[in-house]
């Protein structure tokens, strides 16, 4: 069982898309937690504290956002109708901040392929007008990456495993590969994303390269609009999005998500 603090990591998470909710959490005793599923083909239930949350979560699923105060909760995550925790495929204690953060927790495979649980903090700092966010978050089983953008090389280069980036770009589409550090051949992509004004837009590079056939593939969450941009439309936005307020205990977590339809959204795929 992994120990993780969630405030200050600039490192990875999972998927999710088109989420409305605000950024950062009203209540600055709270952050805003967002779960996200970003291992392709294994659907799974969650369990927190040793209740279950969430039941046949699939890949590109997200749950959240909800606030969750501070403390530690244990995350246990199991293939889809399993009771027996302790064959867990991924049992982590994640601490949670009372910071007012917006955190993504995303379950994806390591660079040996292991699952794991990473937290990744998103920048909800101001954006400026005719411009959006573009986060590039490697999740996937694979080696340090370079990230190309319109065939370019950005200066996203040799991200690891769990690494990531924040860069605030023009408004437009950009077709995005990855390629194994030092070359130039995609490995991952390309695809094209589109960046919206005042919008995050997280490109997740997950999977399994090596698999035969390969399972890498990008996800893509957008989360809008960070605090001090102007009023826009977040693009790619859930029906039925939802958020709320959580007292404490899992057993409430679990009563809010319920309550309010906040089970599974699905997060787009862009395609290699």
């Amino acid at each position: 069982m992994r120990n993780r603090i969630l405030a200050g990591v600039g490192v990875a998470a999972l998927a999710t898309v088109g989420l409305a909710a605000p950024a950062v959490a009203d209540n600055h005793d709270t952050s805003d937690i967002y779960v996200v599923h970003g291992i392709p083909g294994l659907t799974v239930d969650v369990y927190v504290d040793g209740e279950r949350l969430l039941q046949n979560f699939e890949p590109r699923d997200v749950a959240g956002p909800v606030e969750l105060p501070a403390g530690d909760y244990q995350i246990q995550v199991v293939a889809a109708g399993e009771t027996d925790l302790s064959a867990a495929a991924i049992d982590e204690v994640e601490t949670v901040p009372a910071a007012g953060l917006s955190i993504s927790i995303v379950a994806h495979l390591d660079a040996d392929g292991t699952p794991v649980l990473t937290p990744f903090v998103n920048d909800t700092s101001e954006i400026a007008e005719g411009e959006g966010r573009l986060s590039v978050r490697h999740t996937a089983a694979a080696p340090a990456v370079d990230v190309f953008l319109d065939d370019a090389l950005t200066d996203f280069r040799g991200v690891e495993n769990g690494g990531d980036g924040d860069v605030d770009v023009p408004v437009g589409t950009y077709s995005a590969f990855v390629a194994a550090a030092g070359s130039d051949e995609p490995a991952i992509g390309p695809a094209d994303v589109e960046i919206r004004n005042g919008v995050n837009t997280i490109v997740y590079a997950v999977g399994d390269l090596s698999a035969d056939p390969s399972t890498a593939t990008f996800y893509i969450q957008t989360i809008g609009e960070p605090a001090g941009s102007p009023a826009g439309g977040a693009g790619l936005v859930a029906e039925g999005a939802n958020s709320g307020l959580i007292g404490g205990a899992a057993a409430l977590l679990i009563a809010l998500l319920a309550g309010a339809g906040i089970i599974a959204r699905r997060a787009v795929v862009a395609s290699k």
